[in-house]
């Protein structure tokens, strides 16, 4: 399935169009007695990813500065005749407005005055119902086969088809595994990553990319009352904000690994169920630069790439009914159903089908079939086997910031998974088939900030899965 998604957006005055992914700053700037402070100077700025944005307070009092990404912030208020204020530790999140009050104290503007933000603010622009999961809690869970989406299982409102999170291992699946949120049905949820969808519009379950934990700065999901921009489902919007670099650099490698080794023995039937999963990879961030030559203060230009991979040997079973030795041959006396004569409609003489009536094609398909080998419950054949899985998913994230009020992203995001089976569309050995899926997201968006009330967002974005 093919997808290609072109938005933009326009944001004028206090009006916000902004990308499902972007969030604003906004607030009102008072003077010690409770009144408006006009054309006070504001500045925005996120210093990890080198962002500053500058606009000025107007008549009332009021600024909104838009369409900014998710990150940590701080705001510095300066006016003649008051000491300037800077607010720290500001966290803002995905398609959040941050609603804001300054009060300034008399002084000069050279004095400062520092606040830093330690409690979440809460949200008064909207009455908007939604729970966001940061990167530390999605690093932190114990999520089964690390799939983000079991991450939603503590959110209030949302049930597994299942009704069990924990049973439904789900480490290698494109599928999300049937969430129901606030009673809603399980393909009526839609998927973004970065603002472009990664939802398979064919069944409205699959995701057209396995998003790695590690890939993910945040990941919200909206269950009721959300902007009319999300539109196209009833359901809830999942929304998945990719990592960025920084002016730091940042490295991780991780490798989990599941076996059977480490579980209890079942209760009932004893043993344990034949289990491995590797899952392992490695991410890196950071500043891209030239010592002495451009650069130096690691403001410009941003890059975020990894890896993760999932193989499992897999294991299956199958219980099934088979030909015996002697059926083959055409003796069904100690069969429990008597084959009947097609021309007499009466059994056959003795229960045994004449050699001569016997096609060709029905001695070559006996050969197929493989004998018996078990007696008991389920059939009279046996057999267990490995199913292979391999997949590896990558990320490769660059942010340039060209000016301060010119702002470019890309994000590729390749995926392929490929699934061996001796089983696949038979209930016994037969041939081997082989599974491959592929699935690509990208984005490009460029944020143009024209003026201190005007800020133009165009993105386009690429989304595909194939198997």
């Amino acid at each position: 399935m093919r997808r290609l998604v072109l938005l933009t957006a326009l944001s004028l005055g206090t009006v916000l169009l902004h990308a499902q992914t972007r969030g604003a700053i906004s607030g009102e700037v008072l003077d010690p007695a409770g009144a408006v402070v006009p054309l006070a100077k504001i500045t925005v700025q996120s210093l990890s990813i080198g962002l500053q944005r500058e606009t000025t307070s107007n008549e009332s009092g009021l600024f909104t500065v838009l369409s900014l990404p998710v990150g940590n912030y701080e705001v510095r208020i300066e006016a003649p005749g008051f000491k300037a204020l800077t607010r720290t530790n500001l966290r803002l999140d995905g398609d959040q407005i941050l609603n804001l009050k300054f009060q300034l104290e008399i002084g000069q503007t050279a004095e400062k005055i520092d606040v830093t933000t330690d409690a979440p603010i809460i949200e008064t622009a909207n009455g908007e119902v939604s729970r966001t999961v940061t990167m530390q809690q999605l690093q932190n869970f114990a999520l089964a086969g690390r799939n983000s989406y079991y991450m939603l299982g503590i959110m209030p409102g949302v049930v597994s088809r299942y009704g069990n999170f924990s049973t439904d291992f789900r480490g290698t699946s494109f599928s999300m595994g049937g969430l129901q949120i606030n009673g809603q049905r399980k393909d009526t949820n839609f998927i973004t990553v970065d603002g472009i969808s990664n939802t398979n519009t064919k069944d409205g379950v699959t995701q057209n990319n396995i998003v790695g934990v590690d890939f993910i700065e945040e990941l919200k999901v909206a269950t009721s009352h959300y902007a009319a921009e999300y539109g196209r489902t009833t359901g809830a919007q999942i929304a998945y904000t990719t990592r960025r670099g920084t002016q730091t650099f940042h490295a991780s490698a991780f490798e989990f690994f599941l076996s059977e080794a480490f579980a209890a023995q079942q209760f009932v039937t004893g043993g344990r169920p034949h289990l491995r999963y590797h899952d392992f990879g490695a991410t890196l961030g950071g500043p891209a630069y030239i010592p002495g030559k451009w650069n130096q203060d690691k403001s410009k230009l941003f890059f975020f790439v990894g890896f993760e991979a999932r193989k499992t040997p897999g294991f299956t079973q199958k219980f099934i009914n088979v030909p015996t030795a002697a059926e083959k041959g055409g003796d069904f006396n100690a069969s429990a159903i008597k084959p009947l004569d097609p021309t007499t409609g009466a059994p056959f003489p003795g229960n045994v089908i004449p050699t001569a009536r016997i096609s060709a094609y029905g001695r070559y398909l006996g050969k197929i079939y493989p004998d018996p080998n078990y007696v008991g419950p389920g059939g009279n054949f046996y057999n267990a086997g490995s199913q292979p899985t391999s997949a590896m998913d990558q990320i490769y994230r660059g942010d340039y910031n060209i000016k301060p009020a010119w702002q470019l992203s890309f994000r590729f995001m390749p995926g392929s998974q490929e699934s061996t089976s001796n089983y696949s569309f038979n209930p016994f050995p037969l041939f081997q088939a082989v599974q491959t899926r592929h699935g690509d997201s990208s984005m490009l968006s460029l944020t143009t900030s024209i003026n201190p009330t005007t800020v133009n967002e165009a993105a386009i974005g690429y989304s595909a899965y194939r198997e």
